[in-house]
């Protein structure tokens, strides 16, 4: 994941957490997206002036959309398992509430708090601030 992919999300990344270098947080994303951290690329303009290294660009381009497909797919898997405990389980302790609520109105299920503990815990673990500002609404 080189040139203004790379740069793009490293600078969110440090953009976020101010503690952090862009090159850290090209590495986090790198780690995130399962490939190699790589040093940075030419500037923006020197990437397009050479056709190599626009094909290199879009492989890349392509590469990472492939990975966020992939792990699209596995939470479609996961959320299709949770489905089924549900029906399987209407009763399970972990469907239980846990007295708050979201901002829709509906009760904060224990799988729920779950979720956000261990969403939390990865994206701290890996540097990044404010990990809530994150979780899907």
């Amino acid at each position: 994941m080189t040139g203004f992919v790379e740069a793009y999300i490293a600078g969110k990344i440090g953009e976020e957490n101010g503690r952090r270098s862009a090159q850290a947080g090209a590495d986090f994303a790198a780690r995130l997206f399962g490939v190699a951290p790589r040093q940075h690329a030419p500037a923006r303009q020197q990437v397009f002036d050479q056709p190599a290294d626009l094909a290199s660009f879009r492989q890349q381009i392509a590469d990472l959309q492939f990975e966020v497909m992939r792990k699209s797919a596995t939470l479609a898997g996961v959320r299709a398992q949770v489905r089924g405990f549900i029906t399987a389980h209407p009763d399970s302790p972990e469907r239980a509430g846990t007295g708050e609520y979201l901002t829709s109105g509906n009760a904060k299920r224990v799988t729920l708090r779950r979720f956000e503990q261990a969403h939390d815990a990865f994206l701290a673990a890996n540097g990044i601030a404010n990990p809530e500002r994150y979780r899907a609404q």
